[in-house]
This record gives C-alpha cells, structure tokens and sequence, in this order.
C-alpha cells in the first residue's frame, strides 16, 4: 500500500475510488449549479475530513458563514427601518402611496402579520369604498 491509500485509509477514503470521489464532487458541483444557495442552507459544520472534502473545504464554510451573516444583516437593517416608513407614512400623507408597498414588503418579510382588529379595519374600509362606488354609479 503506498502513502496516498494509507491516508485514503485513515480519513475515511479507503472504501471509494478515486472515479467515486470525483463523480460525488461533479455532483455536488450540479447541485450547486441548479441550486442556488445549495451551500448557504446547507445544515451544520462538516464532522470529519472526508465531509469536509467533500462539502467544499474552507471555501465552502466561508460561504456558508458569509451567507448567513448577510441575512443577519438584512434582518437587521430590516427591523431597523419599519418603524421608521411607518412614521413617516403617518407624518408625510402625502407619501403614503410610495411607503407602503414597502412597510407592506417589510412587514412580510419579518413575518408581522396584521392583528385581527386591524384585518377587520381594513376589510371594513373595502366593504365602504366598495358600495360607496356602486352608490355612485347607480
């Protein structure tokens, strides 16, 4: 046995060919390709060195790592702006119509979700509108 299968052995390598090997990265590779953000959601850290060949090395774990400190980021920057569209929205009725597409996209993304009072509020106000419309016209 020479070196290299001796440390195929130890790692965990020693029941795969090197064809094996490279065909599981050429598939990973695909999934890559065909899953975006196949590594970012990728759970946990790699346990031992054949995963973390397999998984993509430190490459892989610096993405992984980037990724989620992005979101954090976003949820973040997020969280810290809503109230302040809202505000304005109430203080400037004149740019209403340009704030809430965005608190409204905000408030989705953060997963805040209208209370029921405030569903029967603005179901209400559609219902008015609604008849007030077909008042009109009769």
């Amino acid at each position: 046995m020479n070196s290299l299968q001796e440390a195929q052995q130890k790692c965990g390598f020693g029941s795969y060919s090197e064809k094996e090997i490279q065909a599981w990265r050429d598939h990973v590779q695909g999934l890559r390709k065909r899953f975006r953000g196949y590594r970012k959601h990728r759970a946990g850290y790699p346990t031992d060195i054949k995963s973390f060949i397999l998984l993509g090395r430190m490459e892989g774990i610096e993405y992984a790592a980037a990724a989620k400190a992005a979101d954090d980021a976003k949820r973040l920057e997020r969280e810290y702006w809503l109230p302040i569209l809202e505000q304005w929205q109430e203080n400037y009725p004149e740019a209403a119509s340009l704030l809430r597409p965005e608190i409204k996209r905000l408030r989705r993304i953060l997963g805040i979700r209208q209370t029921p009072d405030e569903r029967r509020a603005a179901t209400l106000k559609r219902v008015q509108k609604h008849r007030q419309k077909h008042t009109n016209q009769l």
